[in-house]
């Protein structure tokens, strides 16, 4: 729901209100009451929306950090330094080691989401279900989404990415996925580079009014410090 249509309900909400005095005194009442309700819940929506911008605007003027975690296991992570468009280079990410990666990964299990602020506006613990959206980048073949999240997920992701260039190169299996190494350096790195390709397309791209709202609620995305209304609003009936 945008702000338009908030605004309208209030205006809706005051017109009603006035018109109670026409009204029966239990009607009246039980009207006030409702009415009450009504703009309660168009606040925190409201309070919501300048949050989710927030939350844009921290992307911008602040370092922040995403881990992918999904079924008890911590896939990759990537510190976002302060970016403006979606132009991606290996210098906007700040990368961690396979150690650092085990050791969030205990602190995301224990839920001790303070140890992982440190320096960063906030902390963002993302599903894959969050990343599913239309997404194409060249890394030496045409990949979508679902390749860079194989990738991701995989045990060996050069080796993904070789088999899949292979035919754009003319040399065999192994010597492609050494080339890669050499590119990207460590699984870790590279692991994290794609990631942070699929995060700024969500949140740059396709992110819509509402949509931080119902990953919140949906348990696809969360993010700490938590505001007072994201809270509320996970429990909103329009959210």
């Amino acid at each position: 729901m945008n702000i338009e249509i908030l605004l309208l309900i209030i205006v809706a909400v005051v017109i009603i209100y006035f018109a109670t005095k026409f009204l029966t005194k239990t009607v009246k009442i039980i009207t006030k009451v409702i009415l009450l309700i009504v703009v309660v819940l168009v606040f925190l929506t409201i309070l919501s929306y300048k949050d989710m911008m927030d939350v844009r605007t921290g992307f911008e003027k602040n370092n922040n950090t995403f881990f992918l975690y999904e079924n008890n296991k911590l896939s990759t992570a990537v510190m976002l330094k302060p970016i403006t468009s979606d132009n991606l280079t290996m210098e906007s990410v700040n990368y961690f080691t396979k150690d650092e990666l085990e050791e969030f990964e205990k602190n995301i299990e224990a839920k001790d989401y303070k140890s992982l602020l440190n320096n960063n506006n906030k902390i963002f613990i993302v599903k894959s279900n969050l990343l599913d959206k239309p997404y194409n980048i060249n890394l030496g073949a045409n990949l979508d989404q679902e390749d860079l999240l194989s990738m991701i997920w995989s045990e060996d992701p050069f080796l993904i990415l070789a088999q899949k260039s292979q035919e754009n190169y003319d040399m065999n299996i192994d010597r492609l996925k050494e080339n890669f190494k050499e590119i990207y350096g460590t699984e870790e790195t590279f692991k994290g580079y794609i990631f942070a390709g699929l995060i700024i397309n969500i949140f740059f791209n396709k992110q819509e009014t509402g949509d931080l709202t119902k990953n919140l609620k949906t348990g696809d995305l969360k993010i700490y410090p938590e505001s007072i209304s994201f809270k509320i609003s996970k429990y909103l009936p329009w959210a």
